[in-house]
């Protein structure tokens, strides 16, 4: 399903930057805080990528569907804890906590991968993961072009299946 493709695609760019970053000495102050900068950007524009394109349709597939109620939260909790990587002055500390905070966003992904997206597989029909997906790439083309995660998404509503148009079209009004 494309949408599913679409997600595991950028999950895997994410993958590389954190390896990236875990392999970065401590004492290279200037590449650790624009890898970090970097990768927050990344995870930002991924979470309302996800939010967007997955599970807010997901919720209308599937209001009761526990896992759509609590999984955006693991976003902005990995934001602050990469914010927080740059104030480490010690380099055990930087190693150590590089490395859990990059094993702990792979289990974030993992879960997704194994579980939670096999919930789209189930909810949507290939055609609303075909346009879901097609509508991740271009709000990920105009995000990254924008290099901010505020963008004007209005143009994209064409793009969204019908029936999940009202609460993603919600998203958009909180968006921007």
């Amino acid at each position: 399903m494309e949408i599913l493709a679409a997600l595991v695609t950028e999950h895997k760019v994410i993958r590389g930057w954190l390896h990236n970053l875990c392999e970065i000495p401590h004492s290279n102050l200037n590449t650790r805080s624009a890898f970090i900068d970097y990768i927050i950007h990344l995870l930002a524009v991924h979470h309302q990528l996800e939010e967007v394109t997955f599970y807010t349709p997901l919720k209308v597939a599937n209001p009761i569907c526990a896992v759509t109620l609590t999984r955006h939260l693991d976003h902005g909790v990995f934001l602050i804890q990469l914010q927080n990587l740059k104030k480490i002055s010690e380099a055990t500390a930087w190693e150590t906590s590089t490395r859990q905070l990059r094993a702990t966003i792979e289990n974030h992904f993992i879960e997704e991968e194994s579980f939670i997206f096999l919930a789209g597989k189930t909810h949507f029909t290939e055609e609303e993961g075909k346009q879901l997906g097609q509508l991740f790439k271009k709000m990920q083309e105009k995000l990254h072009e924008q290099k901010s995660v505020k963008a004007d998404f209005w143009p994209l509503l064409v793009e969204v299946p019908p029936r999940f148009y009202r609460e993603v079209r919600t998203m958009f009004e909180a968006l921007t």
